[in-house]
């Protein structure tokens, strides 16, 4: 689904972490896509409007505007890494099993003493 639609449908049903993650992969788009069409410009050596002085104010303003952008995309990116290595580590209904048969005995261990 494109970025605007499911900002679009986060709106609609009010769940914004949708609304929030459509506008924000919808404004990294236009982000990278304005510095790819500046990078290309440069590269092909196109007429220049402005001179070089805001020419280097531009530039530096682009790449902090991409590195504020790739921070939380960065963050995002970290999460969800940790919690697919997290799914992978599964354990078998047996040792749960285990597991809550060495609670509870803990459990009756303590109500026992009191």
């Amino acid at each position: 689904m494109p970025p605007l639609c499911t900002a679009a449908y986060g709106i609609a049903h009010w769940d914004y972490k949708f609304f929030l993650g459509g506008l924000y992969f919808y404004i990294i788009n236009c982000m990278f896509i304005g510095w790819a069409t500046y990078l290309l410009t440069r590269y092909f050596n196109f007429k220049q409007l402005f001179n070089t002085k805001q020419n280097l104010q531009y530039v530096l303003l682009w790449d902090i505007l991409i590195v504020f952008m790739l921070l939380p995309g960065l963050y995002i990116a970290y999460n969800k890494w940790k919690a697919e290595e997290n799914k992978g580590i599964q354990v078998s209904d047996k040792v749960r099993i285990e597991l809550l048969e060495k609670r509870l005995e803990k459990l009756e261990k303590s109500i026992n003493r009191q």
